[in-house]
């Protein structure tokens, strides 16, 4: 079974949103926990193990944040000192070595400048990647133009930076992103809805979101193409309030509209709260949307089991395959840096290696012709197949959304069949990375 895209996410409704929507969807993979592995950060230099060469070696710069404690910012580092290790290992790129050089973001766009400099400037690094938090990225698009250097963002969901590039495509051009922005995850979340609610009986829906500027228009651009369906109504659109620990009466208010499913729109750590009090009163409804905490590998230890049969849209899980290169590196990589690896690693080796496949698809390392190159061809990557949208898109050069070749995807906890106290991230959606069948809460009447 292949799922086709059906309806297209108003991309107007959500063209707005800011820094917080702008992580949303991936925020919550943070959360993995650090191993004792890794590379030195803070501006530090990794260096594969290479042949020997007498030119220059090819300097990859990866903005990171925090990359000694932060485990987006480790993913990054650890992700790109791993392909650079493997890419030497098989000769280099176009007969030069790989060299690695962190630049610490501290996740303030000032910092990101001051650790952009640094590379392009001091370093004189050949291209970058990296970037996590909207700020950082706005903040750089100017010293992408300035420094003529091509840059892969990995961790940041804000479509402004692409239409900058659509807008002005001299200046901006580049700029890539070898991931979806934010309105491609709504329009997943739009697929989702039109493929699966139905299937699973689900025809009365509600609507719960953090009460912020930059949730309501993820909120208000999905529950607003759900109401253009025939097959389902909204029977509850509600807000929350930041701050908020006792979901109860407003999870009174999704039983009182009898609604089947409950799409949550929660992007902060607190929201926790929802899934474990959604759970522990057996609520009458299933929960499936976008809740952020839940994308964490350790969300069910985390919850005591409680995360169990709560679903929500996501980038990445441990069980994902997006490719036949995803779990081998995800394997590879625990076995280097004794931890799982978070979103932000799957989507820097996907970046380094694109990358690389069209310098050598030039033949040197120049600037102009690898912008080509990116534009023109598609790659296999662990992030699946990557095509990049044209200049004349509104989200120039971000990865195309194409439902079934690369994410995003719908993951669901599942209880162990051998021990319920210990959890899986299964994928439910869509069909061709699907890892096991949606599984409705037994308390459920």
């Amino acid at each position: 079974m292949s799922d086709k895209p059906t309806r297209s996410f108003d991309r107007r409704s959500f063209l707005m949103a800011g820094a917080a929507v702008a992580t949303t969807g991936v925020a919550g993979c943070q959360n993995g926990q650090s191993g004792d592995g890794g590379q030195s950060g803070d501006g530090g230099t990794t260096t594969g193990q290479g042949g020997d060469s007498s030119s220059d070696p090819l300097k990859i710069g990866v903005l990171a944040p925090s990359p000694n404690n932060n485990p987006v910012g480790e993913g990054m580092q650890n992700a790109a000192a791993l392909a650079a290790e493997q890419l030497n290992a098989n000769g280099g790129v176009v007969g030069r070595d790989v060299e690695v050089v962190v630049g610490d973001t501290e996740g303030t766009a000032q910092a990101g400048r001051e650790a952009y400099r640094d590379l392009t400037l001091g370093e004189e690094v050949d291209f970058t990647t990296g970037v996590f938090n909207a700020e950082v990225l706005l903040g750089l698009m100017d010293s992408f133009a300035d420094q003529e250097t091509v840059h892969l963002t990995t961790a940041v969901l804000t479509p402004q930076a692409s239409q900058m590039v659509s807008r002005d495509y001299e200046s901006y051009k580049y700029h890539f992103r070898p991931m979806p922005n934010a309105v491609e995850f709504g329009n997943a979340a739009v697929d989702f809805v039109t493929q699966r609610f139905a299937d699973y009986g689900w025809n009365r829906i509600a609507g719960l979101g953090l009460d912020v500027d930059d949730m309501a228009p993820l909120q208000n651009g999905i529950l607003g193409a759900v109401r253009e369906m025939e097959d389902f109504e909204v029977v509850l659109d509600e807000t929350y309030s930041p701050g908020t620990e006792n979901f109860g009466p407003l999870f009174d208010q999704v039983e009182e509209n009898d609604a089947d499913v409950l799409m949550p729109f929660m992007p902060s750590p607190p929201d926790t709260a929802a899934a474990v009090q959604w759970a522990r009163g057996e609520r009458q409804f299933e929960f499936a949307g976008l809740h952020v905490p839940s994308q964490s590998p350790d969300f069910y230890q985390e919850t005591d089991g409680a995360a169990a049969y709560t679903m929500s849209l996501t980038g990445f899980t441990p069980t994902v395959e997006f490719s036949e290169a995803t779990q081998p590196f995800l394997s590879e990589y625990r076995e280097t840096f004794d931890t799982t690896g978070v979103f932000s690693a799957l989507i820097t080796y996907a970046a380094v290696n694109i990358a690389v496949t069209a310098i050598e698809q030039v033949g040197e390392m120049n600037t102009e012709a690898l912008i080509s190159t990116l534009e023109s061809n598609e790659y296999e990557s662990s992030q699946g197949a990557i095509n990049f949208y044209g200049p004349d898109h509104d989200f120039a050069h971000d990865m195309m959304y194409q439902i079934g070749e690369s994410p995003p995807i719908i993951q669901q906890w599942q209880p162990t069949a051998d021990d319920s106290s210990r959890g899986t991230q299964e994928v439910v959606f869509p069909s061709e990375f699907q890892t096991a069948e949606h599984q409705s809460p037994p308390w459920i009447n």
